[in-house]
């Protein structure tokens, strides 16, 4: 579960962290400074403070369009994930041999493009909380990958992912999905699911100490203001850096019952400015925009000419400038023929928003009510 943490008063949940006005929607003035271009490699830099000052865009329903054997997969994984957690709920043994089959799968995927994709896709029947851990194994290889971490940290960093909220099924029903602010009571239950997770990973997998490691750290943060341990900088894992850094990223482009959802721009604009204030490792918030870019595989497009489409190749020489399958012409209607645009060879043509998809991330009916 991701969770902010603030110097005087914390808060529970990272995706809290937008500084929001009266009616949830970010207001960016026409005085917002933009960061260093160097800084974060975007060449248009001026389009992306546009972007922010503009009106939300309305989320946009996806186009059914994608790779079976992609979508195949990743259906696997949630299954797979939903059967782990519902053990982990009922006080039930587990086992992780599949686990680390999927986590394979994701690091060997010959077109990680297609397999990130999935992440702007609705899986309605699915929690929350299966989708955030399939969702951050995804983008926390994506991460690893350029950064140079071998294949085996890979595959480690997408079991740990795929398992990390496991200490979460442990609390009481309903505390994922409060609708208001949690009590002190709550924060404090909260806190507790980093070592829940890791002593139940123990159990489950004591040959591969690890695993434990990299989910009890994952809310660790650079300067001791994360938890449960106040770790710093080179005490905590590498790889639960980058977990954590996915999970937030995770919690923030997805919708939750307490606040709006963010569009992939947002997102990235929202990370970069609470990095230093919420201790993201600078050198793994770089990776994670040069791999997922603003506009990232899968994630729904307004173009300047008002057709929408779905991004179907970043370009990361380009950031602001990928690939489009265009599904809706200008008045809104669907395409009978989907078109591709390569902006980065049509520059009259141009990204004037990324449109938040209304993922359905409701929790699944169970006998547990969770």
């Amino acid at each position: 579960m991701a969770e902010p943490i603030k110097k005087e008063k914390p808060i529970v949940r990272y995706s809290d962290l937008a500084r929001s006005s009266e009616n949830g929607l970010r207001n960016i003035g026409s005085d917002t400074p933009v960061r260093d271009t160097d800084e974060i490699m975007f060449r248009d830099a001026i389009q992306l403070r546009a972007m922010g000052r503009s009106q939300s865009p309305q989320p946009v329903a996806s186009s059914g369009a994608g790779d079976h054997h992609v979508a195949r997969l990743f259906e696997q994984i949630l299954h797979e994930v939903t059967g782990i957690y519902t053990a982990a709920r009922g006080g039930l043994p587990f086992r992780l041999e599949r686990v680390f089959g999927l986590a394979q799968a994701i690091a060997d995927h010959a077109t990680p493009d297609r397999l990130l994709s999935q992440l702007f896709e609705a899986h309605p029947q699915f929690h929350y909380t299966d989708l955030n851990s399939a969702h951050c194994a995804i983008i926390a290889v994506q991460i690893a990958r350029g950064l140079g971490h071998q294949r085996d940290e890979q595959v480690q960093l997408a079991v740990a992912s795929l398992v990390h909220d496991i200490g979460m099924q442990t609390l009481p029903q309903g505390l994922l999905n409060t609708p208001g602010p949690l009590s002190k009571d709550q924060v404090a239950a909260v806190r507790t699911h980093p070592e829940s997770g890791a002593r139940l990973l123990k159990q489950a997998a004591p040959q591969h100490p690890w695993l434990a490691a990299i989910v009890r750290e994952e809310h660790e943060r650079e300067q001791g203001q994360g938890y449960p341990n106040g770790l710093r900088s080179e005490e905590i894992h590498a790889l639960a850096k980058i977990l954590g850094l996915a999970d937030i990223y995770d919690a923030l482009i997805c919708p939750r019952p307490y606040r709006r959802m963010f569009s992939p721009h947002e997102a990235v604009q929202e990370l970069l400015d609470c990095q230093d204030r919420l201790g993201y490792p600078k050198l793994v918030v770089r990776e994670l925009i040069q791999q997922l870019s603003l506009f990232p595989a899968g994630c729904r497009v307004r173009l300047s000419s008002n057709e929408v489409g779905r991004v179907i190749l970043m370009n990361k020489q380009s950031p602001l400038r990928p690939v489009v399958e265009v599904l809706f012409d200008a008045e809104g209607q669907p395409l009978q023929t989907p078109r591709h645009v390569d902006l980065n060879t049509n520059p009259l043509v141009y990204v004037t928003a990324s449109l938040p998809l209304e993922h359905a991330c409701v929790t699944a009916p169970s006998e547990n009510g969770n």
